[in-house]
C-alpha cells in the first residue's frame, strides 16, 4: 500500500441545520424528549432554537469524513474498481461536544488524516480527525475516527498476513444501571461522555455502541 498523505486536510463541508431534519433524526434514534422537537420547550430551557441531539453530529460530519476516506491517496478506495476494495474496519471513535448545535445555524466540518501506519502483518491503520465550527469559527464538535484496513486477499481467497495472537482485553466494568453491560467514560472539559458496549458477542466487524452524556446544568438539554 502506497504512503498515505498524513496531515492532509480535505475541502470543508458546510451543512445548514434544519428543524425538520433534527426532528426526523430524533425520531429515528428514539430521542423523544420534547426539547428536540418543540420550539417553545427549547425556548423555556434557554435555547434560541431547537437543539439537535449530540449524535446528530453523524449527519453533518459524514460528508466531510466520507470525502477523506474515499480519496484514493489514503489507500482505502480503489478507483479502478470503483468501490472501497479494502474493508475499513471501525476500531474506535471519540467525540468532544463543545456546545449544542441549534436549528437554523450552519456547521462547517474539516477533516484531516492524522495517522497512517502500515503494520507488519499487512494491515493498515488509518486515523482521521474532524473539527466542526459555526459561522464565527467557534468549535462545536471535535472527533477522531480510527480504523484498520485488512491486508489484500491472496490467491485462493486467504488474507496475505502472518498469524497473530488474539487481542487480549479484560471484562468490561459492570454498569449497575444496565445489567449485562459494561461502560467506559471519558471526561471532556465539563462534559462526561459514557460509551456502553454490549457484553453479548456480536458478529466480527459490527458494533453496537450507545452514547449518554452528563454535563453541567444549562449546557445540554435534559433527556427527561
Amino acid at each position: 500500500m502506497s504512503a498515505a498523505p498524513v496531515g492532509k486536510s480535505w475541502r470543508a463541508h458546510r451543512y445548514e441545520v434544519g428543524l425538520e431534519k433534527i426532528r426526523e433524526y430524533a425520531h429515528a434514534v428514539g430521542e423523544e424528549a420534547p426539547i428536540f422537537h418543540h420550539r417553545d420547550v427549547a425556548s423555556a430551557a434557554g435555547f434560541s432554537s431547537v437543539p439537535a441531539p449530540p449524535v446528530f453530529a453523524a449527519v453533518f460530519c459524514a460528508p466531510a469524513v466520507g470525502a477523506a476516506i474515499f480519496d484514493p491517496e489514503v489507500g482505502i478506495f480503489d478507483p479502478e474498481v470503483g468501490i472501497a476494495s479494502y474493508r475499513f474496519v471501525h476500531k474506535a471513535q471519540h467525540f468532544d461536544f463543545h456546545r449544542p448545535v441549534l436549528a437554523g445555524e450552519a456547521v462547517t466540518t474539516t477533516v484531516r488524516l492524522s495517522v497512517a501506519e502500515d503494520l507488519d502483518d499487512g494491515r493498515a491503520l488509518r486515523v482521521f480527525e474532524s473539527v466542526s465550527v459555526d459561522d464565527s469559527g467557534a468549535p462545536l464538535v471535535s472527533a477522531r475516527y480510527e480504523g484498520v484496513v485488512p491486508p489484500p486477499m491472496a490467491a485462493g481467497g486467504s488474507r496475505r498476513s502472518e498469524p497473530r495472537a488474539p487481542l487480549q482485553a479484560g471484562p468490561p466494568a459492570a454498569d449497575p444501571g444496565r445489567p449485562g453491560r459494561g461502560r467506559a467514560s471519558r471526561t471532556c472539559g465539563s462534559h462526561r461522555i459514557a460509551t456502553r458496549r454490549s457484553a453479548t458477542p456480536v458478529r466480527r466487524g459490527t458494533s453496537r455502541p450507545s452514547i449518554s452524556m452528563a454535563t453541567s446544568p444549562g449546557r445540554w438539554p435534559s433527556r427527561a
